[in-house]
């Protein structure tokens, strides 16, 4: 969405449409006839508006959608493509997303593939995902929800609100009414918006954190996440 269009075009159409009134009470064909043309103007821009996709965004569509063919060929390789388990592990200063078939602790897994026991991993480095939400907790530290919101809705446009609730060691989030490109990527292995969520979480509360449960209903996207720690 690009909101410059947006405003001009609802502008426009408003405009358009005292002058169209006018016109039709006044009897001025003349002015009616600007009206309707400066109203098509309106609408196209307001179309163009809801519409647009900035071609950086486009691109990384792109991109992800090239990345998820490589990682799922990769959880396929390791037998874990059908059947794994999400996680954001923080430890010790590294943030990466983890795809495993097991319950393998955090401080015990490393950068790329790898084996523990009879358990399988794919770890993904999420360094810059974090380091744009550390700014958000550097000038205070914000309640949950707020932070939640800044994150998904004003930095990175995932969808238009969230709620948020806690108990105990499980996080509730539910992302309301998902954007178009949002809604795209969630059906990749990499999932950008499940994996901004729990990124945000665990930077949050410094802690590793897991997928529990997750769930679209409807356009929201529903993630229970719980607070592993380490």
């Amino acid at each position: 969405m690009e909101y410059r269009y947006v405003i001009t075009g609802a502008s426009i159409i408003a405009i358009s449409t005292v002058f169209m009134i006018f016109s039709l009470l006044t009897s001025n064909n003349v002015v009616l006839g600007i009206s309707l043309s400066t109203l098509v103007l309106g609408v196209v821009l307001l179309a163009l508006g809801l519409t647009y996709i900035e071609p950086v965004s486009e691109l990384m569509r792109y991109y992800v959608s090239d990345l998820d063919i490589f990682t799922t060929r990769i959880l396929e390789d390791m037998g874990i493509a059908s059947n794994y388990r999400f996680k954001v592990c923080f430890n010790e200063g590294r943030v990466f997303a983890v795809f495993t078939n097991g319950g393998i602790k955090c401080s015990d897994i490393n950068l790329g593939v790898g084996i523990i026991g009879d358990s399988a991993y794919v770890a993904i480095p999420l360094t810059n995902v974090v380091s744009r939400i550390d700014k958000l907790l550097e000038a205070s530290r914000p309640e949950l929800i707020d932070y939640v919101r800044e994150v998904l809705v004003s930095t990175y446009g995932i969808c238009r609100d969230v709620r948020v609730r806690r108990e105990s060691d499980l996080v509730t989030v539910e992302l309301i009414l998902m954007s178009r490109e949002a809604k795209q990527l969630m059906k990749t292995p990499i999932n950008p918006p499940r994996m901004t969520t729990l990124s945000a979480l665990a930077r949050y509360f410094n802690s590793s954190v897991e997928i529990v449960e997750e769930d679209i209903v409807g356009d929201n996207y529903v993630l229970k996440v719980k607070i592993v720690g380490g």
